[in-house]
């Protein structure tokens, strides 16, 4: 019973630590849109010409 509840507690802290990390990745993403979207509005600013498109 023991190794049961402790895998189910060890899935779902994995769970959790994947979802949070995607969630970052999707903010950093988001975050990089926004800067390169403010560019080409308004001309382009030093900070963001240094961001480099992969």
């Amino acid at each position: 019973m023991q190794v049961i509840v402790v895998t189910l507690i060890t899935f779902g802290v994995t769970v959790f630590v994947y979802g949070l990390v995607a969630g970052i990745v999707k903010l950093n993403g988001l975050g990089l849109h926004l800067m390169l979207k403010k560019d080409k509005v308004f001309g382009g600013s030093d900070s963001v010409n240094s961001v480099k498109k992969y």
